[in-house]
């Protein structure tokens, strides 16, 4: 495998080889003239040449000077190739990244892309990110890993991450026109690597393993995982604040167990969807759910929908400044509730998680429960 040194010295030889040529040039020259003044002394020019004597002729003298000039030539290139790759440390980022071999690609440094990283590191896997935003690498490319900063015209992806020779690709990100783009073109290159997706939308999964992906419906394998690990045996009733693919999954599971299933929802697009989600339940399912119409900030619109005195509240709201508020304001005046919050950063759920709530990561379940084995089956 290539390593970051190696990549480091061919940039420094490749962009110094005039300077090297010269240095070599230099000493090979002066080596055949002082071996001739020399008498044709070999031990006698090398020492020479080499500066470990000193010699007293004109020819001597004049090396002696310039060859102070050719060293300090030397040197300062290199200064300035160091200089350039710490300021363009792509380049590095790039160069490695070109000469990866039976690797996986990771598109997307979100939480989710960032687990895979991290495990693929443990792995010994070597691998490479992809990335649309600069900012999301810049540790890495601080750190000259090897990332590709991906521009959408740039026609050269596929060459840059030897798509050909890959052995794992991992769609982190959530934009599933970028993803099925990605996800052709890998296809024409290469036909037995394994490709994972994350797909927010379940009902885009079979578009995805048309093109042999591994799609994850990241809303129902979480909502399983959440179900079976947090709802008791004799729950009632439970309470959403948001309504989306997952809480969707999660009443399909809680109303085929008799348990009632309220929301919260302030968006009207939401509240249609709820509204069609609502029709398509027999008329007894349809009796287990309410919705309530809302801004959750609201505590009037909390008490109406019984949040309040809930035994089990599920938050999958995007996480926002205000949803910490209602955390709070929930903890505070129930404090024997189990808060459930939806994250996507660890970060975020440190916070979450002082206010005594239980929080999930979505990422964490995708890589423990349908990554990992994939990664295992392939070894």
């Amino acid at each position: 495998m290539v390593t970051k040194k190696s990549v480091k010295f061919l940039i420094l030889f490749r962009q110094n080889l005039s300077i090297f040529i010269a240095v070599v040039l230099w000493f090979l020259i002066n080596y055949v003239v002082l071996y001739i003044e020399n008498d044709f002394n070999t031990f006698k020019a090398l020492e020479l040449t080499f500066y470990i004597t000193e010699g007293t002729s004109d020819y001597d003298t004049f090396y002696y000077r310039y060859g102070d000039y050719v060293m300090f030539s030397l040197v300062l290139g290199m200064v300035n190739v160091e200089v350039f790759r710490h300021y363009h440390p792509r380049k590095t980022c790039e160069t490695l990244a070109s000469k990866m071999e039976n690797h996986a690609v990771v598109f997307g440094y979100t939480d989710l892309g960032m687990r895979i990283k991290s495990f693929l590191d443990k792995s010994k896997v070597p691998w490479i990110v992809v990335s649309l935003n600069e900012k999301d690498v810049e540790d890495l490319v601080a750190n000259e890993d090897p990332v590709i900063i991906h521009d959408e015209s740039d026609e050269e992806l596929m060459v840059k991450t030897k798509m050909a020779k890959a052995k794992y690709i991992f769609l982190c990100d959530t934009n599933n026109f970028y993803n099925l783009n990605i996800i052709i073109e890998v296809r024409k290159l290469n036909k037995s690597c394994t490709i994972v997706a994350r797909v927010l939308d379940d009902h885009l999964v079979p578009i995805y393993e048309t093109y042999g992906c591994h799609a994850i419906a990241t809303s129902g394998l979480a909502a399983r995982n959440v179900f079976e690990e947090h709802v008791m045996q004799g729950t009632k009733a439970m309470h959403f604040i948001g309504f989306n693919d997952f809480v969707k999954a999660f009443i399909d599971m809680a109303i085929a167990k008799g348990i009632e299933c309220h929301c919260i929802e302030k968006d009207s697009r939401d509240i249609l969807d709820f509204e069609g989600f609502y029709s398509s339940k027999a008329e007894a399912l349809r009796k287990l759910l309410t919705l309530t119409k809302g801004d959750y900030l609201g505590r009037d619109v909390l008490n109406n929908s019984g949040v309040l005195n809930a035994q089990i509240i599920i938050i999958t709201e995007d996480i926002k400044d205000d949803l910490i508020h209602v955390a709070k304001i929930i903890r505070d005046v129930n404090p024997s509730a189990k808060v459930i919050v939806r994250c996507f950063s660890d970060d975020i759920a440190k916070i979450f998680e002082t206010l005594g709530c239980i929080t999930i990561s979505t990422s964490r379940y995708e890589l423990e429960d349908e990554i990992k084995p994939l990664l295992t089956i392939r070894k």
